[in-house]
């Protein structure tokens, strides 16, 4: 083994103090700041022990000089802002002036300023200020910032003269609602003094750029000049014309359902005075379908909208009515009827019927009573007694009469819009229809024959599934709840329609069945004729074909009584 020498030892020895002196000079690196001007030129460089050179430039960027220095990282200071005020709504330059600018940035505290074409040099900052209308009244801080520190200075900004800048529509009878457009108006609507020709509008909203306000009622008809003051500042003068009425304005004093679902479709009733055959009515801008009934009486459906409140706005050649926040827009679909039973219209219906009505979503129980779920004589207001009850997830309210119904008689059914959803939304329209009794009650259970038959085998796969029912069937309990259609054990969504004075019931499949594959059909113990006989059904089997040969409804097949519990079909594909 071969001796390594004394020298070698200390080579070594000396290498490791040189790395180790490197990692330490490495871990103790100096921090060094660069500070450029605008134009991307080197100003400045500082080091560690608060050193600096500083170069100076000649008009083409030659450089002229390098200053060396100590102490250089000393706070800025703010000597004048020239000028230091202006309006809102303003764009001004000003220069700041002071010392130890160089590698400074300029920032507010007020949102509504946008800075620009910021230049600086050792003892002065050029900038210009972009000041909106929406600026707060008062100081506002100017910051300027370096690596040395920061300084402060105050700029204000004062209150600008409002400015009409149009008018819309330019002229209008007295109650006319107008949207006066221009800048500097208080955001606060009493705080907007507007004059026609001296008479005091009515102000609704406002922002800083638009009012909205009511042509005075005591406003003489002619030419007239429109002014606006704020905080005691006028505006220009806007002319607008006062046309003459030939009848009186519109007027709300209600509106009934005052709410209803973001997507529209609600029947409203607007009742007051004043109202025409060309009358409009505006849901925060948004124009409403109209039903005139007369000068008092307007019913509506609503627009889609935003959820919250929304203004109701009703106007015609005589004038315009506003009401602030009334009608509120809930978050949730329509609720709708979807079945009735008996249906309305029909006639010879059993005296022992119970009356059901189906809706599109699961309604607020306790907003079903007498008064908005009413049954009685044709032309009488003495109401039917009885009790409800709910089904299907409280989608189903059924009114069930003391005792039988008065044998061939008319009955009128009447919903109002107080019956409301789970979410609080009102029924979309009221309904009211009538059905007419026969002459005793149904005693006889109801008998189905099917189409395709239990077993049947090549059934096309888009085949529809047909209950042919010996008696009309209760519409409200026909429904996907009670009817359901699985293929392989997945289930089938589709459509269930009602025919032949609800004698027979149609499921369509909204896709092909899969191809020799099982369907199975259950129909609930829930299904029933007007006196709660239940179905039940077997299983189909059947053996699909792959092409799509349309089915033929039929009546053939095996008849199936009803019975207290369901059962199931099923046919093989």
């Amino acid at each position: 083994m071969k001796r390594m020498s004394s020298n070698s030892i200390l080579l070594i020895l000396f290498g490791f103090a040189l790395v180790l002196q490197a990692g330490q000079l490495q871990a103790q690196e100096p921090t060094i700041t660069y500070i450029y001007d605008d134009l991307g030129r080197l100003l400045r460089v500082i080091n560690e022990h608060n050193e600096c050179a500083t170069y100076a430039y000649d008009a083409v960027g030659n450089i002229l000089s390098i200053t060396r220095s100590t102490n250089c990282l000393e706070a800025p200071t703010i000597e004048s802002i020239v000028p230091d005020s202006a309006q809102a709504g303003d764009t001004v330059c000003i220069i700041i002036t002071g010392t130890n600018f160089l590698g400074a940035t300029v920032t507010t505290d007020n949102p509504e300023i946008q800075m620009s074409q910021v230049r600086v040099s050792e003892t002065r900052i050029d900038l210009c200020l972009a000041i909106s209308f929406l600026s707060p009244i008062g100081p506002t801080r100017l910051i300027v910032t370096t690596p040395g520190g920061v300084a402060e200075g105050i700029f204000t900004i004062g209150a600008a003269n409002p400015t009409i800048t149009g008018i819309d529509p330019p002229s209008g009878p007295p109650t006319r609602l107008v949207t006066i457009s221009g800048t500097a108006f208080s955001p606060t609507p009493s705080a907007n003094i507007v004059n026609f020709n001296g008479a005091t509008a009515t102000v609704f909203s406002s922002t800083v750029f638009s009012i909205t306000a009511a042509v005075p009622s005591d406003v003489t008809p002619g030419p007239v000049m429109v002014t606006v003051t704020v905080d005691g500042r006028v505006s220009n003068a806007f002319p607008f014309t006062v046309t003459t009425p030939t009848g009186p304005p519109p007027v709300i004093t209600s509106v009934t359902p005052n709410q209803g679902s973001v997507e529209g479709g609600t029947s409203v009733l607007i009742s007051g005075s004043g109202f025409t055959a060309t009358t409009s009515v505006f849901l925060d801008s948004k124009a409403a379908t109209v039903s005139f009934i007369d000068a008092t009486a307007i019913r509506i459906i609503t627009p889609a909208g935003t959820e919250g409140p929304a203004d109701v706005l009703v106007s015609n050649a005589n004038g315009s009515a506003l009401l602030l926040n009334g009608f509120t827009y809930i978050a949730g679909p329509v609720l709708q009827v979807v079945a009735v039973n008996p249906t309305l219209g029909l006639s010879d219906i059993p005296t022992n019927v119970p009356v059901g009505v189906l809706f599109s979503s699961p309604i607020n129980p306790t907003t079903v009573g007498t008064s908005s779920f009413s049954l009685t004589p044709c032309g009488t207001s003495t109401q039917i007694s009885g009790s409800f009850t709910f089904d299907f997830g409280d989608t189903a309210a059924i009114f069930r009469p003391s005792g039988n119904l008065a044998p061939n008689t008319c009955f009128t059914l009447s919903l109002t819009q107080g019956i409301q959803s789970a979410l609080g939304l009102p029924l979309d329209t009221p309904l009211s229809g009538s059905f007419t009794t026969a002459g005793s009650p149904d005693t006889i259970s109801p008998n189905v024959n099917v189409n395709p038959p239990n077993g049947a085998t090549g059934v096309p796969r888009n085949t529809s599934i047909v209950f042919a029912f010996s008696e009309p069937m209760n519409r409200v309990t026909v429904n996907p709840l009670t009817l359901q259609v699985s293929n392989n054990g997945q289930p089938v969504t589709g459509s269930i329609t009602l025919a032949q004075g609800n004698r027979v019931v149609t499921f369509r499949p909204a896709t092909l069945f899969l191809a020799n594959s099982i369907v199975e059909i259950v129909l609930s113990a829930k299904v029933w004729s007007g006196i709660r006989t239940v179905v039940s059904l077997s299983r189909l089997r059947a053996s699909s074909q792959q092409g799509r040969c349309p089915l033929v409804p039929s009546t053939q097949g095996r008849s199936f009584p009803w019975a207290t519990a369901p059962s199931r079909w099923r046919w093989p594909m």
